[in-house]
């Protein structure tokens, strides 16, 4: 019998050893493969510090062979908007080639006693400017030096864009003290607003608010009904708003600035509803201040009766109303999940709980593809105007993020995620959205088109870490 034993342990110690070899030669094919001396990896560092800029993988492929080898694609993940405090903004126009429209970039091949370089995308030869005629090897513009492969530009042009343009979306279904941390932090969003920004409010629990904001005595605003999908025609008869219809006047139009708005932010004069921070600064702080909590009860067993899609759709209609394809930001702010109307993720009984990740998983969400496809579609047509949505959500239960996560991502919004809107975190967070830079301006962007031009596959290794970012600042 002990014979017998030793026997089949060394059977098992010889197929573990077997199946071990394999493993350990894979793992160490891997090691010697991704191994790199420290002062590449010291350099590839550098580099993604300097353009934001991180690929997949360090090494290029050398073979089309080795390309379909790889498990994880070829890629990069870059960081627009990174910020360059060693590398100040030039300002002047970029030079850019006469065939493809690439810019200038360390890259290039440079003629300086000609004075014409070769651009590194498509080979065509082009001369310089006119103010470039003193340039030489010893004396480069910044544009061709080797630690610039990143630059940006500040264009001398006339800013004709508009101001930028916040909606509040504001859920009324909550806690008197989250809601009335909640109006305190709306507050403080108004004082770090430039004076020629453009503001709006919609409040919503069973039905949605449309609040004027340019009234003289008596505040006043528009109801729906939150269980009906409000279409952008209904709410431009509603609220008076015809999509360019009448006279439009345009609206604070920046100094220096002539001629119609570049991106078509056109408003009516008519129009109540979004209106500059510095005209009624004194009245929206009256109504954030006389917000009050749903006046709908809750009967017992059951949830608040929150329209948070019509909400959203109703907000995402009037920007596409008035402001056509001109940077707006849409802030929504939610204690809850949706229980009614379009976009609902759950039934008003707490006796029936949100769709988990079992339920998900054996497709047993009634709700949560009729609501994916809602939101899909607020997400494109908020995006096809250059408009961006912010949710920020506060509740110990789920308020359907899974659902409305392409309202943030395809816009490139922020998604925030806590516990009560009387955190010391998500007041920290709201604060960081409206931060500045040195020269006064939002850390984000509106109406920037980023675009980005590389080689064929044969010289793409070479190319892509040099990248030029264009960007229209509208604040």
């Amino acid at each position: 019998m002990a014979q017998q034993q030793q026997q089949q342990q060394q059977q098992q110690q010889m197929q573990q050893q077997q199946y071990q070899a394999p493993q350990q030669q894979y793992q160490h094919q891997q090691q010697q493969m991704t191994q790199q001396p420290p002062e590449f990896m010291a350099a590839i560092r550098e580099q993604e510090r300097l353009d934001g800029a991180r690929f997949t993988w360090n090494t290029w492929p050398c073979s089309r062979i080795e390309a379909t080898r790889l498990i994880v694609p070829f890629g990069i993940f870059f960081t627009p908007l990174k910020a360059r405090p060693d590398l100040p903004p030039l300002q002047y126009e970029p030079v850019l080639c006469s065939k493809c429209r690439g810019v200038l970039n360390p890259y290039c091949i440079v003629d300086y006693r000609g004075k014409s370089w070769n651009c590194a995308l498509c080979g065509q030869r082009n001369g310089f400017p006119p103010q470039y005629g003193a340039i030489s090897e010893q004396q480069r513009p910044a544009e061709l030096m080797p630690q610039f492969t990143t630059i940006e530009y500040t264009l001398p042009r006339p800013n004709q864009g508009m101001p930028p343009i916040f909606l509040f979306v504001v859920d009324t279904c909550m806690e008197e003290d989250d809601l009335q941390s909640l109006k305190e932090s709306l507050d403080t969003c108004l004082t770090v607003l430039p004076a020629n920004a453009l503001v709006g409010l919609i409040t919503f629990g069973r039905m949605v608010h449309v609040h004027e904001i340019a009234f003289e005595h008596i505040p006043r605003s528009f109801v729906f009904r939150g269980n009906k999908d409000i279409t952008a025609k209904q709410l431009q008869d509603s609220l008076g708003l015809g999509k360019f219809a009448g006279n439009p006047q345009q609206i604070q139009q920046p100094r220096g600035a002539a001629g119609p708005p570049a991106h078509g932010g056109i408003l009516q004069a008519q129009n109540r509803f979004i209106q500059p921070v510095e005209n009624c600064r004194e009245s929206l702080a009256e109504v954030i201040d006389q917000i009050q909590r749903d006046p709908w009860p809750t009967t017992a067993g059951k949830r608040s009766q929150r329209a948070t899609g019509a909400a959203l759709g109703i907000a995402v209609s009037l920007l596409e109303s008035c402001f056509p394809n001109t940077g707006a930001r849409t802030m929504l702010f939610v204690g809850g999940p949706c229980t009614q109307g379009p976009g609902m993720v759950v039934g008003e009984e707490l006796k029936t709980p949100i769709r988990s990740h079992h339920d998900i998983a054996k497709d047993n969400a009634p709700y949560m593809k009729k609501a994916i496809r809602y939101y899909n579609d607020l997400a494109a047509r908020a995006a096809n105007n250059c408009h961006c949505i912010d949710i920020y959500s506060c509740a110990l239960d789920q308020t359907g993020l899974l659902e409305m996560k392409q309202c943030t991502s395809a816009t490139g919004g922020h998604m925030f995620l806590g516990d009560n809107f009387n955190s010391a975190l998500f007041r920290q967070s709201l604060q960081v959205v409206f931060n500045r830079d040195s020269t006064g301006n939002f850390f984000m962007a509106f109406n920037a088109n980023i675009e980005v031009k590389v080689r064929d596959a044969s010289g793409f290794g070479q190319f892509l870490s040099c990248f030029c970012r264009f960007l229209s600042w509208a604040c």
